[in-house]
């Protein structure tokens, strides 16, 4: 979605543009919708689960931690009341050449199966969110549906699985949630990179769209409708897949990459990042003060 001004050839079959281009943008500075209770969201992205790189120990004692087993920042968050995770929950196959040589669990209905033995143990009063990503046993065209029904039945009461992208109501504030599979399109775009997904998500704000390059390396389903149009300014805008955690507030919106769990991979390595493994953002949905949790300890 662009803006032009310009003239009108005597034909009126041309426009002779005398204008840069105007994004649509986000508008001026706005206040956060405030949820009545100082309410506790936390974020995380992009486990891996079934990787050899999964970092399973430090997801062990993120778990224990949401059971108040282990005694970090509980004086900020005595209770968290909503974990969303933002795609890629499992390693999936299939996802890219070779990827069975990086997987300790070879199959991705068990690689599931243990996903929700795991998730289960997170006490029943945490509201669970679980969206797909690229990785996950869904269409790789987006908008992404749920997690099918083969997977869902495994998991308990109080998770909530969604589409990807989806835009939360979560006590009045709005929460907009996309894995991020096109900023695989959008790093190539002068100053921006994986290790600043800030940036990224800046362009994804300003050109009101979530996948706005056509025919790169995100692939697009032909929907009647665009489900991937930003129609609502939200409150809070959250992406993952690029395993680089980031906060920061933008005209209003307070951007969140909460980073991955899953440790560097050969392919990492050979492109020289460093990702950022075994983090949680906490968010107070009432004061939108927020925290990174590091489970490297």
């Amino acid at each position: 979605v662009i803006g032009v001004s310009g003239k009108l050839s005597r034909q009126g079959d041309l426009l002779f543009v005398n204008s840069p281009i105007v994004r649509p943008h986000v508008g001026r500075y706005r206040e956060f919708a405030r949820a009545d209770e100082p309410y506790i969201a936390l974020f995380i992205s992009d486990i891996h689960l079934g990787s050899k790189t999964f970092k399973n120990g430090e997801w062990e004692k993120f778990i224990s931690w949401l059971n108040g087993e282990v005694d970090y920042h509980k004086e900020w968050i005595p209770n968290p009341g909503y974990l969303i995770i933002a795609g890629d929950a499992v390693d999936g196959i299939d996802s890219y050449p070779g990827q069975e040589d990086d997987l300790s669990i070879t199959d991705v209905w068990e690689q599931y199966s243990e996903l929700a033995t795991s998730v289960s143990k997170i006490p029943t009063e945490i509201q669970t969110v679980i969206m797909p990503g690229n990785h996950d046993a869904v269409r790789l065209m987006e908008p992404q549906l749920p997690l099918p029904d083969r997977v869902i039945k495994n998991f308990k009461d109080n998770l909530t699985f969604t589409a990807n992208p989806v835009l939360l109501d979560i006590s009045g504030v709005k929460i907009l949630c996309y894995h991020g599979k096109s900023l695989d399109d959008l790093v190539s775009l002068r100053d921006l990179s994986y290790d600043n997904p800030m940036g990224m998500m800046k362009e994804l704000l300003n050109r009101r769209h979530m996948a706005p390059i056509y025919g790169g390396k995100t692939p697009l389903a032909p929907e009647r409708e665009d489900h991937l149009l930003i129609r609502e300014i939200p409150d809070i805008f959250v992406t993952g897949h690029v395993h680089s955690c980031g906060i920061e507030r933008y005209k209003g919106v307070l951007m969140l990459n909460p980073g991955t769990w899953q440790a560097q991979t050969d392919y990492q390595k050979m492109m020289g990042f460093r990702p950022d493994p075994c983090r949680a953002i906490a968010v107070n949905l009432q004061t939108f003060d927020t925290q990174v949790l590091d489970f490297n300890f």
